[in-house]
């Protein structure tokens, strides 16, 4: 309790070197009221905002952190401190953005000498990994849409395949299967063996040498073909845009 002597700022005074000591023998609840009363006196010091938001961090209480730090920067926007702890809150609520822009202000100021060298190395590894788990995020958010993106042109390519197998009047079952018809994987692994098959020449023929269903043949195998090329220019693609979030690249 304050002693009834002095002004309220000497009274409030007392009550953070209360809480300072409180905060040393591990008793937060008893630092928490003692800031808190200090704040009650004198609500425009900053420090006791952040010796509060000190205990709240050691009690994992991070919204209430996060509130004391903000009220703390509002009144000094140089704290090391308030800056640094509001980053820690900031993570928990998986804010990377701003819980990284935090960290790099309380790591500058604290390198600017408003804070010890412990503190300095604290934030730098704080800051690292959160820095760390930003990427992971950002890279992982990535990921998904490209996948999300590389189905949706598969299936938009796929369909066109479909409509053109139609449009040649595929409807032997036999010729399904061995062109891939409705079966993405057989489709985009065709072997030239397997097309051999047909005994389809890639180079042209004369109009006579054909019969027409030798050319429907051709026509199958080169629609086919391209649907394989196209497949594969878009496997690189998509390979060359996610090699920078793959581990090791």
């Amino acid at each position: 309790m304050a002693r009834e002597i002095g002004s309220p700022e000497k009274q409030a005074e007392f009550l953070k070197d209360q809480g300072n000591q409180y905060f040393k023998k591990g008793k937060l609840g008893a630092a928490i009221e003692a800031y808190t009363q200090a704040i009650d006196l004198c609500p425009k010091v900053p420090a006791f905002w952040t010796n509060r938001a000190l205990c709240y961090k050691k009690r994992s209480e991070w919204d209430k952190a996060e509130r004391d730090c903000l009220k703390a920067l509002k009144l000094d926007n140089s704290l090391t401190k308030a800056h640094y702890i509001l980053g820690l809150a900031l993570l928990e609520r998986e804010q990377y953005h701003d819980a990284t822009n935090h960290l790099e202000k309380a790591l500058d100021l604290g390198r600017g000498g408003s804070a010890g060298s412990y503190m300095v190395e604290e934030i730098w590894l704080e800051l690292a990994k959160a820095r760390y788990t930003e990427w992971q995020v950002e890279a992982a958010k990535r990921q998904r849409q490209q996948r999300e993106l590389k189905d949706s042109l598969f299936d938009l390519m796929m369909q066109d395949y479909e409509n053109k197998l139609r449009d040649l009047k595929l409807e032997s079952s036999t010729e399904q299967a061995q062109f891939g018809y409705r079966d993405p994987n057989r489709v985009s692994h065709l072997t030239d063996e397997e097309v051999s098959a047909y005994h389809i020449e890639r180079h042209p023929v004369k109009e006579s040498q054909v019969t027409a269903e030798e050319r429907r043949k051709a026509e199958l195998f080169q629609l086919t073909g391209d649907f394989q090329d196209r497949l594969r220019t878009m496997e690189e693609v998509f390979d060359k845009a996610g090699a920078p979030d793959r581990p090791g690249t």
